[in-house]
């Protein structure tokens, strides 16, 4: 599972209106290239391989954000970080490769290694006496993609909120990513919930979730050709329903995985 968490209640429900993590910023080996840098503009996304990481995660980021399958990140281009150790013969031989298409010579936009250099960094550990601090983000099992993400409410797997938060983030899932009458919700989870909490909540996947129309569009609603006809299940066709089993399948075979990795 692939999750993006903010501080900011804002700024999940602008992603949510727009169907969009941005990439805001220049990332990797040739962040600091100008004529480069719209290449090299990422997306920021953790690998949560373990529920208890999620808490560590949403203490340095924040608590609300989103998930969605790794598989399914692949597929429009996400790949983890490359972390080489600064100084070692592979990051040297990479740097000096850098250094030489990027200042020694005007770089070519069109050369393939830029479409690599965003996936790679260099960590550095806080040497004795040394006024720079480290640059150490492996921790995170951080993935990137470039150009940001984009993507519909049915690709989203997690949703993330403070449990104290849970009504306000359903009303705004209702409002920014509902047509119609009915629809799914992935499941919405507290990070720093208990591991046993998350999981229950996990494994239950996608729930319904109902638009309430205010009492003002009743007799609209009566004479509508599209009013549901009580049974819940004609909201959506039956390809979404299958979409949603699929995804909740995912999810037990995440949570069983991880209950394998801890044995």
């Amino acid at each position: 599972m692939l999750i993006h968490l903010t501080a900011q209640a804002e700024l999940l429900t602008a992603i949510l209106k727009e169907g969009q993590v941005q990439a805001k910023n220049p990332f990797g080996a040739a962040f600091n290239v100008d004529v480069l840098a719209s290449s090299q503009t990422v997306a920021c996304f953790s690998e949560m391989a373990a529920l208890n990481s999620v808490a560590t995660l949403a203490d340095q980021h924040g608590g609300y954000g989103l998930g969605f399958t790794k598989a399914w990140m692949q597929a429009q281009g996400a790949a983890p970080v490359w972390y080489l150790p600064r100084d070692s013969a592979v990051q040297t031989e990479f740097f000096n490769t850098v250094r030489e298409l990027a200042f020694h010579n005007r770089p070519d936009p069109s050369h393939p290694l830029w479409r690599v250099t965003p996936f790679v960094d260099y960590p550095r550990d806080a040497a004795p006496n040394e006024v720079a601090a480290p640059y150490d983000w492996r921790w995170e099992r951080e993935w990137r993609i470039r150009g940001g993400l984009h993507f519909q409410p049915d690709d989203i797997a997690l949703l993330f909120a403070p449990e104290s938060q849970h009504a306000w983030a359903i009303e705004l899932w209702k409002q920014e990513t509902i047509e119609g009458w009915a629809g799914y919700m992935p499941p919405l989870v507290d990070t720093h919930w208990p591991r046993d909490q998350q999981e229950t909540v996990i494994r239950q996947g996608p729930a319904v979730v109902e638009v309430e129309f205010p009492e003002w569009t009743e007799s609209w609603i009566d004479g509508a050709d599209t009013a549901p006809s009580g049974d819940l299940g004609s909201a959506w066709d039956d390809e979404r329903r299958d979409l949603q089993a699929e995804l909740r399948d995912e999810l037990n075979g995440w949570l069983d995985e991880m209950a394998r990795d801890d044995i």
